[in-house]
């Protein structure tokens, strides 16, 4: 079954629909949603925040939460004052259908005072999880008889909802996190529970690493020792403090941290949501980024959803799906050029572009299996034609 998002009048964005596969890119313009879409699709994976709206079809009885609790958990992704009165979410996998919606609730009266029946519209926001499989289904009905029993434990969700389903992991790349590694409760505890979470997993995920960890895209080597993060380059001998090093390092080393500590110390399936990785990064570093994500996150059967604003990162991703196709015939010669690790299927990839309207556009070329070419040329182009004009300008002065 495909894995669906479709958002409908929700903060920037006024109708949307993705099939999410196992690498996806979203690109846009500022403001235009790439961020909402990012934190709904982590919002829909996470068990404590869907389970509430569920039908038990065997008790006929309606477990839904509340109003309060919807927004309660939207308010600590951020994502409640994006809320209008026809917003409408949907997320769709294999397990489970979960959506949320501003729903009109007819009321009305009649006025003594003017002898006249008025109608009112009230709205409320409503969720609804409707289970697929029947494992998904058990795992609720076992939620809400230990709910109802008092017997609710954080053992429930590391055993049992974990072995159903994952939490994505949201990398907050943009922020710089100069300080990610050395957090303490006193520094975060004003800070939205998604974000204090996150600082707090990357603390203890840079703790894990005992020994030297390779940082394969910058081409340096990582260490902690006792919450103090070191890096030095490969081949040298001393290290030096990460505080001292240069943004773009504390911008991505992070990134490489998670994915290695999923792949190599929990050796668990993992859904990286990465926004803007490329920010402070000189292109060829974000090639060797792109090469990275796939070797070790779509080819190890993890998934990804990018958000970014780079021409580089899409046409590296190109190069990578166009590795694939001419390898399957050449895979010497290709092999030579890009390692056959990095390929990666089109098939597992979706791209799509978010418009100032309000909607979105799907940018893959199903035919060519590529990302269309002329919206990656799209800000190059522009940039183009400004320097064409201005020689334009010179060349009638002479």
């Amino acid at each position: 079954m495909s894995e669906i998002l479709h958002i409908k009048n929700f903060g920037p964005i006024k109708d949307v629909k993705l099939e999410i596969k196992k690498f996806n890119v979203i690109i846009g313009e500022n403001a235009t949603g790439k961020s909402t879409i990012a934190k709904l699709l982590s919002f829909c994976r996470y068990f404590t925040n869907i389970q509430g709206g569920y039908y038990d079809e065997k008790t006929q009885e309606n477990k839904n939460h509340g109003l309060e609790e919807i927004e309660e958990k939207l308010r600590k992704w951020g994502l409640f004052e994006y809320i209008r009165k026809d917003s409408f979410v949907s997320y769709e996998c294999k397990d489970y259908k979960y959506t949320f919606d501003n729903r009109i609730w007819e009321s009305g009266g009649f006025s003594a005072i003017d002898n006249k029946y008025y109608d009112e519209k009230v709205y409320h926001l409503t969720s609804s999880i409707n289970p697929i499989t029947n494992e998904f289904r058990n795992l609720l009905d076992e939620y809400y008889l230990l709910e109802n029993g008092g017997k609710l434990s954080n053992e429930f969700f590391e055993n049992f909802v974990a072995d159903v389903l994952e939490n994505p992991f949201f990398i907050y790349t943009e922020r710089g996190l100069q300080s990610i590694f050395s957090l303490g409760k006193d520094f975060t505890s004003n800070l939205s529970d998604p974000l204090f979470r996150y600082f707090v997993d990357m603390d203890k995920i840079s703790r894990s690493f005992k020994g030297v960890t390779a940082i394969t895209p910058l081409k340096i080597e990582y260490k902690n020792i006792d919450g103090k993060s070191e890096i030095r380059k490969m081949g040298e001998n001393d290290f030096t403090n990460l505080h001292n090093a240069a943004s773009g390092y504390k911008s991505l080393i992070p990134i490489v941290l998670v994915i290695e500590y999923y792949n190599k110390i929990r050796k668990k399936k993992k859904t990286f949501i990465i926004e803007e990785p490329e920010l402070n990064l000189f292109p060829k570093v974000q090639r060797e980024l792109m090469n990275y994500l796939i070797a070790e996150t779509t080819n190890k059967d993890n998934q990804v959803l990018l958000t970014t604003h780079s021409p580089y990162t899409l046409t590296s991703l190109n190069n990578l799906m166009y590795a694939f196709e001419i390898g399957k015939k050449n895979y010497e010669e290709v092999n030579k050029i890009i390692e056959s690790k990095c390929w990666v299927s089109p098939d597992n990839v979706s791209a799509y572009m978010l418009l100032p309207d309000g909607t979105c556009e799907a940018i893959m070329d199903r035919e060519e299996n590529l990302i269309r070419a002329e919206k990656i040329d799209n800000i190059s182009g522009f940039l183009n034609e400004q320097f064409d004009a201005l020689l334009n300008i010179e060349l009638i002065e002479k």
